[in-house]
């Protein structure tokens, strides 16, 4: 079974860096559970930090969840989550993007398929910095930060879910075994997961826009600025919903999207671990490198020893 094939004339200089690159990279196995430590570190962070707020007395439907990290031990609770989330990821963040780059160099991939690859490198990172320092930013005291962080963190997830199905496909196309016969099941996630990420953004623009129309007023310069002052000088007026936007169901929904998406681009993260699946089975047989194609430059990897 072939896992991919190199038809560029300089095929077999680029083969052989493969054993270099691939030995420098840390265990597939640890990388697979930094990918997991960073989801569950996530939203056991956020699940208690929500259990807090629900037991001060606070609205159920719905917090944002940067509303969590406002006030009290729930902030304490959301900080560090979100630290030890980050510190998961960018564990596992260099072993993804070089197994990447390890299977474009196998399948000859042009340098745009490799700054495909840096780009979702930087949205990554973008959302390991955001991650790091949106709790230190509580939207009631350093609100440009706080947006600039989220922003980081949508937008780096979003183009991390994208970004990361069109190399998928871009391996489909290549050799059809790197995309399907390898995790066949995260591989079937992550356009659904790409597709739903677009879909609650389009949900939550359609509930502000709602939630505007019955109140104009939150979402003015003073609207803001007394929502602002609320959340730092009455939090229990605020988190109960009988002052400010939680008193409007729309802004609720549009709470809960933020929740969805953050689901979402989890999963995309989740679902990108296919790539080192594929990555590990080239790495068992790259010393099974064979020529298939002596005039057409071709070669291939064997998906186990016995292939």
């Amino acid at each position: 079974l072939r896992v991919g094939m190199l038809k560029e004339s300089g095929a077999a200089m680029e083969a052989s860096s493969i054993a270099p690159l691939c030995a420098k990279l840390p265990g597939h196995r640890y990388c697979r559970r930094a990918v997991a430590g960073a989801s569950l570190s996530l939203f056991a962070g956020f699940g208690v930090s929500y259990i807090l707020w629900v037991s001060r007395g606070c609205r159920a439907f719905m917090p944002y969840i940067s509303d969590l990290g406002l006030h009290g031990p729930m902030k304490t609770v959301f900080i560090i989550g979100l630290l030890i989330s980050a510190a998961f990821m960018a564990c596992a963040l260099p072993h993804i993007v070089m197994a990447r780059r390890t299977l474009l160099i196998a399948c000859g991939a042009s340098k745009r398929w490799r700054l495909l690859n840096l780009t979702l490198a930087l949205a990554g990172l973008s959302v390991i910095c955001g991650l790091s320092i949106l709790g230190f930013a509580p939207w009631d005291r350093a609100l440009d930060l706080h947006l600039a962080c989220a922003q980081a963190i949508f937008g780096g997830g979003f183009w991390w879910s994208f970004g990361s199905y069109g190399l998928f496909r871009y391996f489909t196309r290549i050799e059809p075994s790197i995309g399907w016969c390898v995790s066949p099941t995260s591989r079937r996630l992550q356009l659904p997961v790409a597709l739903a990420s677009g879909a609650v953004l389009v949900f939550a623009m359609t509930c502000f826009a709602e939630a505007a129309k019955e109140d104009p007023h939150l979402f003015d310069e003073s609207g803001l600025r007394e929502m602002l002052s609320l959340a730092a000088t009455d939090f229990d007026a605020y988190c109960e919903g009988t002052r400010g936007w939680h008193a409007l169901t729309w802004i609720n929904f549009a709470a809960l999207s933020e929740w969805l998406y953050c689901l979402l681009l989890a999963a995309g993260v989740i679902a990108s671990a296919a790539d080192l699946e594929a990555h590990a089975a080239a790495d068992r047989c790259r010393q099974r490198l064979v020529v298939v194609g002596a005039q057409e430059g071709r070669w291939a990897y064997c998906a186990s020893p016995s292939a």
